[in-house]
């Protein structure tokens, strides 16, 4: 049986996101590849996670977007 795009998206998802600077997954449907969004500035911690994600997502492709993470913002006073 093989695993469509949004599964193997939910299953990396599910696996690594938080590990390794990675802080969003998505989809490029044109490209049929997963969109890994990563923190730039944890990119020592990056390689070898990336390459399980890679090994994981086969037959399909990896982009790895370097990007901060999304930040909250902070609340108004005097509300």
């Amino acid at each position: 049986m093989s695993r469509t795009l949004e599964q193997v998206k939910e299953q990396i998802r599910s696996r690594f996101l938080g590990h390794g600077g990675i802080h969003g997954v998505g989809l490029s449907l044109k490209q049929k590849a997963i969109r890994l969004y990563v923190d730039p500035k944890r990119a020592g911690e990056q390689a070898g996670t990336l390459e399980q994600v890679r090994q994981s997502a086969e037959p399909f492709g990896v982009i790895v977007v370097e990007e901060e993470p999304p930040t909250v913002a902070p609340e108004k006073q005097g509300r």
